[in-house]
């Protein structure tokens, strides 16, 4: 049932998973999503889509700027129309986003390839991932009927999100099937440092041994104001992703340019995404 003011279709229910690596709010809000449909001892699991700024997801009341995502409302739909369903879990931003959020893209969190100085931002995203690795999956495998491999999970985001997206699948390779990223700020990097070496760093990396063609990935972009920055790169990964060997079958790119840098496109492109997810794995499948 929806409380008066409240948008979330299906079932919403908030955890508090304690981190002592957090600067601020150390038991983050974690928003876990689950379809309507859902079924505790259903033979098959449900797949799982890990996703940053998690109050911006599925209501509008809780969101900063005030629309959401409508990952709800869209995942019920392809529910209605015979797609499979999944349960999505958000985790919530604190004050501290810009760090936390914000990768080195290094192994060694301690030693970041840059400390983005420039811009006043000392990258945490390694740690961050390493929560949700180590804290927040163990423990929505633990209560949910969910996979509890690879193949089940997803991890998601937009803007610094989306560069956290990466970050999934560049440190854990064997973790994620697929990474959504939406409006990847790779661009920030260059702003910040002058060059594109962290850029390069990404591309050289994911076309390792250990990682290449390990993952699917989507990334889109808007095109109109703020976001014009965000659109060259999401363009360009993928050529220079494939020109190193990645397949394109395992990669996506969205774009579409009258949308701006905000949840009306995100909302938009998961709707994109999400169909794209679907027909990706058998499990996903129409039913």
């Amino acid at each position: 049932m929806v409380k008066e003011g409240h948008t979330v279709v299906g079932t919403l229910k908030i955890a508090k998973i304690y981190n002592e690596h957090f600067k601020v709010d150390k038991k983050r809000i974690v928003r876990i999503w689950i379809p309507t449909n859902y079924q505790k001892n259903r033979k098959e699991p449900y797949k799982v889509i890990y996703m940053f700024d998690g109050q911006n997801l599925f209501d509008a009341k809780t969101s900063f700027i005030g629309k959401e995502w409508q990952i709800d409302e869209t995942i019920e739909e392809y529910i209605k129309d015979g797609y499979a369903s999944a349960i999505v879990v958000g985790i919530d931003n604190s004050s501290d986003r810009n760090d936390e959020l914000t990768p080195s893209f290094g192994y060694e969190f301690k030693e970041p390839i840059t400390a983005l100085d420039a811009i006043d931002i000392t990258p945490k995203g390694e740690s961050t991932m390493e929560y949700v690795v180590e804290k927040v999956i163990p423990f929505i495998e633990e209560k949910y009927n969910v996979g509890r491999s690879k193949e089940y999970r997803i991890i998601g985001g937009s803007s610094l999100g989306g560069l956290m997206a990466t970050l999934g699948i560049y440190m854990y390779p064997d973790t994620f099937d697929m990474a959504l990223a939406f409006s990847p700020a790779y661009q920030l990097y260059k702003e910040a440092i002058g060059v594109d070496d962290v850029y390069e760093k990404i591309i050289s990396t994911l076309t390792d041994k250990k990682h290449i063609n390990k993952s699917t990935i989507i990334f889109s972009s808007g095109g109109k104001g703020f976001e014009a920055s965000f659109t060259p790169y999401v363009y360009k990964i993928k050529e220079d992703l494939i020109k190193r060997g990645y397949n394109s079958k395992f990669l996506y790119t969205l774009v579409n340019k009258k949308y701006n840098h905000n949840e009306v496109q995100w909302a938009h492109f998961f709707r994109q995404a999400y169909r794209k997810v679907s027909k990706k794995a058998r499990l996903w499948l129409r039913s």
